[in-house]
């Protein structure tokens, strides 16, 4: 195999037609440099393609503005790689030679990655660190979404609604049921159903989440408005909710505060 080898996982990345171009052009350029930097014979010429898998369906492209049209016109885009590859890598199956690669993959994220690798050190580094500049202007704000304390506000917000449901649905129910601390007997019920339901349906919501900000976005604003929406509005919700249960918070631990220091 070839004796440098550059890589790096890619998350959090929205990827638009702006950054497949800058990509492109960046693997165009270095591939010009590739028969002396990476010392490879003149004769074996690089070759730089792009796969689609998009619709339940996959194609490869040698051509980027045919990548482009079918960006755009797709419904669903799955999976985008784009790969620089000598002729010698290609018949080796990558056991020799220089290439390098962006993997992008909705579906699986452990698979997303950059890799560069060649026999010269120049160049891998070179590439390496031109692709990943652009790929770093492509860097979201999604892990938010998936980040732990998010995750453990989600579970609050549920178990401190249905706290609030079953305060309710107990004063209301405890009025028409003849038992003895009818209030406690009702709140404790309905508290335990909704718990036990909330446990259930919590990690869907959680999914949902990671599916409406996934580690890889592929952004066609004109092709999906509804989805930019909905991230919008979950995002302002979200940040709203977090404001007010901050200050809710706030002001419960100032009254407690001033009780306790009342004489």
């Amino acid at each position: 195999m070839a004796t440098y080898v550059q890589d790096v996982h890619l998350s959090d990345v929205s990827i638009d037609e702006a950054a497949i171009r800058a990509l492109a052009e960046v693997f165009i350029a270095r591939s010009t440099k590739m028969p002396t930097d990476a010392g490879i014979e003149s004769s074996d010429e690089p070759l730089l393609y792009f796969t689609l898998r998009f619709d339940d369906r996959g194609y490869r492209f040698f051509e980027l503005e045919s990548l482009v049209a079918h960006f755009r016109s797709s419904t669903r885009i799955e999976r985008l790689v784009l790969t620089l590859e000598a002729m010698v890598s290609l018949r080796s199956n990558r056991s020799v030679g220089t290439y390098a690669e962006v993997f992008l993959d909705v579906n699986d994220p452990t698979v997303c990655k950059l890799v560069v690798s060649s026999d010269s050190k120049d160049w891998c580094e070179a590439t390496f660190a031109e692709a990943r500049a652009v790929i770093a202007r492509t860097h979201n704000r999604n892990w938010i979404a998936r980040a732990r304390p998010l995750q453990l506000a989600v579970q609050l917000l549920g178990v401190i609604a249905g706290f609030l449901i079953s305060i309710w649905t107990a004063y209301k129910a405890a009025q028409h049921v003849s038992i003895e601390n009818a209030f406690l007997v009702v709140f404790l019920f309905v508290f335990l159903i909704l718990s036990n339901v909330w446990g259930f349906l919590q990690f869907s919501v959680i999914r949902s989440l990671s599916r409406l900000f996934p580690h890889v976005e592929f952004r066609r604003p004109k092709k999906e408005p509804l989805h930019w929406i909905l991230q919008t509005f979950i995002g302002g919700a979200g940040i709203g909710l977090a404001g007010w249960l901050l200050q809710a918070v706030a002001r419960w631990v100032l009254s407690l505060y001033g009780t306790l220091l009342t004489p």
